[in-house]
């Protein structure tokens, strides 16, 4: 159970490191402060409050704040997704290409579905 609950955490880090590094600049200096210094820097709460001379309350507030706007930000301009995406396109034609058997007709529509779709996100 632990390590169920451990890959979930890890999923929400990730997931908050890759929104923060598209929308962190949309946040406010603090937030993006102390967004850092949680995901970043694995701080605790305590931790920043005690650095920032705030209380844990405080930053749990901006915390809770900031993952909010990312979330929001997310969700009405979808950059992220629209990122990976063309990332695991890029990857199945970049594998395609990598093959050394010669391309069916299937594989040349594969690839142009692929690319169309890489088109369309960007």
């Amino acid at each position: 159970m632990p390590a169920t609950k451990n890959n979930t955490q890890i999923k929400k880090t990730l997931t908050f490191g890759r929104l923060f590094d598209f929308y962190g600049p949309l946040l406010t200096d603090r937030q993006q402060e102390i967004m850092r210094a949680y995901y970043y820097q694995d701080l605790s709460l305590a931790e920043i409050a005690n650095n920032l001379e705030i209380s844990r309350q405080g930053v749990y507030d901006h915390l809770s704040r900031a993952k909010g706007q990312l979330i929001d930000y997310e969700e009405k301009l979808e950059l992220v997704s629209r990122y990976q995406e063309v990332q695991e396109e890029t990857g199945k034609i970049l594998d395609r290409l990598k093959d050394t058997t010669p391309l069916t007709d299937q594989d040349r529509q594969e690839l142009k579905e692929s690319i169309e779709l890489i088109k369309s996100c960007l």
